[in-house]
């Protein structure tokens, strides 16, 4: 059963969310503060969370701060959406650097927040489904057979590729880093781009669906919190295949 914790100060917002996610059939918890929230996370596990903006003692921007940095493992990547009456364009941009992942706007459509919790509970149900059932083999993946084909019996140039990816792949998998951390959404969008097309040559294919799927995330701008999982499993990954890329000898 997903579990929400609810950071709302104003009584009518938290009364109407507290009846739609019992009919939704919903574990919750109910805060009126950002400091109340971040104890309750600090002592239990959540899904998602559902955090006001503008709170006593502590708001909400605050209290996201403090869950994206003082934080660790899956309590740091938790989604968080704003509840908000700012209806400026410009306004998710800033939360989004802060650290949230969605905004829902107030008066609460139900319908609309519905969606958003099937949206993400939905994507993490399905990480955790592939990190259970998708095990990176590099002896299956890892394969020469195109880039022998492209070389067309040059194994000088085998090599020379073989040696400019295990030197260039680390370098991109930094810069996926370093967008992912300062939500540089194109500089992410751009490495994830750039190293796909390598990754093909020698068949890697599970690296390649996360290195796609970062892509598609930062196009779209979603999922921020699923990020970070999967560039740690391209790193792991990738570790193995270039130290095994490194060992063959042509």
């Amino acid at each position: 059963m997903p579990k929400v914790l609810i950071a709302e100060d104003y009584m009518f917002n938290y009364l109407l969310l507290q009846r739609f996610l019992k009919k939704l059939n919903y574990e919750f918890v109910v805060c009126d503060n950002g400091q109340k929230a971040l104890e309750e996370l600090k002592k239990q596990d959540f899904d998602i969370v559902l955090m006001d903006i503008e709170m006593p003692v502590m708001d909400g921007i605050e209290a996201v701060r403090h869950i994206r940095a003082d934080f660790t493992g899956q309590k740091q990547e938790i989604p968080i959406i704003a509840l908000t009456g700012h209806h400026e364009d410009d306004y998710f941009g800033n939360l989004n650097k802060v650290g949230f992942n969605d905004c829902l706007m107030k008066p609460i459509d139900l319908n609309v927040l519905e969606n958003k919790l099937n949206q993400y509970i939905k994507a993490i149900d399905l990480i955790v489904k592939e990190k259970e059932s998708k095990k990176f083999n590099v002896d299956k993946e890892l394969q020469l057979d195109y880039l022998y084909e492209f070389a067309d019996g040059d194994n000088t140039f085998v090599r020379e590729m073989i040696d400019l990816f295990v030197k260039n792949a680390p370098d991109f998998i930094e810069n996926m880093k370093e967008g992912f951390k300062k939500n540089d959404w194109e500089k992410l969008r751009y490495n994830a781009h750039k190293f796909s097309p390598q990754l093909a040559f020698f068949g890697l294919k599970t690296i390649i669906e996360e290195v796609d799927s970062i892509e598609e995330y930062a196009v779209k701008k979603v999922f921020a919190d699923l990020i970070e999982d999967k560039i740690i499993n391209i790193e792991i990954n990738c570790k193995i295949a270039l130290e095994k890329l490194s060992n063959i000898t042509i």
